[in-house]
């Protein structure tokens, strides 16, 4: 993998069974408004696909007549982080937009993301804002619950993302931009993910929180940009409450999995803790006292029992109970796993900051060599 690469943009979209929904998000690409000087390309990871993928996306570029670099890959082993990160290395350019198969990405956003990038070199993933599409309108809920489809803005104001201010934050992945020096150093100090398709199937899908909790480790800053804006088209499947409990349940699961990163970024590399302290997470979790705040009323004793048999009630409440009651299960579910998860971020965090001591040193000897020779 090359150490940097030059200056441009790479459009990555990571597509497994999309046929259906890259003819508009590619007609989205092919009318952005691109400065003549900057190269651009689109790269489609088609990723373990079962129909015509591969041709359709072909197909469509051609008879849109676009003079822009298009390449298609295949990667056979089904998981997104497979795909990203096959993407990310085959990428040409410094910058690289997350583009999912059904993200609308506005007609500025390619030569945005690259002003943005470049006018603050210490950013090492911008945001956007996301704008819903339906095919009907949407449920009731959707306003309250539409983070989880990665739609609104994510932050009140354009600028940095701070780490748990004034709430838990990160950046979902959805038309996220990603400077490729965060990731390179991130290979470098040995980035291996804990959520992985192979390992954890049914919670991988956080494959982008994760590699945003990653980059934060490195030092480098998450940004929000108000004017990047993008619409995520949802279709009326994924419009169900039962689909909705399904994301919240992936979600909270895959915070549990990735709470050492949030420990390491909060406290830094120079009072990062020792030991991973499971056995005081276990028992948080595993509290009595816990348990009867949350179900001393009949209703949420309810909800246990609609939770066993599988049954969603379509309650704001219930997700209350949903978000409590799958960090419980999730807790359980990885167990002794933490300390693993806790040791494998230690070790990054740790080699980051053997990797910015050397550039730092490096740094410092060529300005001392400078001046002498001035």
């Amino acid at each position: 993998m090359e150490p940097y690469k030059r200056k441009g943009v790479t459009v990555l979209i990571c597509t497994h069974n999309g046929e259906n929904n890259l003819k508009k998000t590619l007609q989205y690409l092919a009318k952005q408004n691109v400065n003549d000087d900057l190269e651009w390309e689109i790269l489609i990871i088609n990723n373990a696909s079962t129909d015509n993928t591969r041709n359709a996306a072909l197909k469509i570029w051609s008879d849109l007549k676009v003079d822009i670099s298009f390449t298609v890959v295949d990667e056979s082993q089904l998981g997104k982080d497979r795909a990203m990160d096959l993407g990310l290395e085959l990428s040409k350019y410094s910058y690289v937009i997350v583009c999912d198969d059904d993200n609308w990405l506005g007609y500025n956003y390619v030569q945005d993301s690259f002003s943005i990038m470049e006018k603050n070199p210490r950013i090492g993933m911008l945001g956007g804002k996301g704008i819903p599409a339906f095919d009907s309108p949407p449920p009731k809920w959707f306003d309250l619950y539409k983070t989880y489809y990665a739609v609104g803005s994510q932050s009140k104001i354009s600028g940095e993302i701070k780490h748990f201010w004034p709430s838990y934050r990160f950046l979902w992945g959805a038309g996220v931009v990603i400077r490729m020096e965060t990731y390179y150093l991130l290979k470098k100090a040995g980035f291996r993910r804990i959520l992985t398709y192979r390992k954890n199937p049914k919670v991988a899908r956080s494959e982008d929180l994760e590699l945003c909790f990653a980059i934060w480790l490195t030092g480098y800053k998450l940004w929000y940009d108000k004017n990047l804006q993008y619409q995520h088209y949802i279709s009326n499947d994924r419009l169900k409450w039962s689909y909705l409990l399904k994301v919240v349940k992936q979600s909270i699961s895959a915070i549990h999995y990735l709470r050492p990163y949030n420990i390491l970024i909060f406290t830094g590399p120079e009072n990062a803790p020792k030991q991973s302290y499971w056995t005081q997470y276990i028992k948080q979790y595993f509290s009595i006292k816990l348990f009867i705040q949350n179900y001393r009323h009949i209703e949420n004793l309810r909800s246990l029992v609609y939770f066993a048999l599988g049954l969603h009630r379509e309650d704001p409440q219930y997700i209350n109970q949903a978000l409590f009651w799958y960090g419980f299960y999730s807790t359980i579910r990885l167990g002794r796993g933490y300390e693993t998860n806790f040791k494998m971020v230690v070790k990054l965090q740790k080699n980051l900051a053997v990797l910015s001591s050397k550039k730092t040193n490096f740094n410092n000897e060529k300005n001392l060599s400078l001046a002498y020779k001035s």
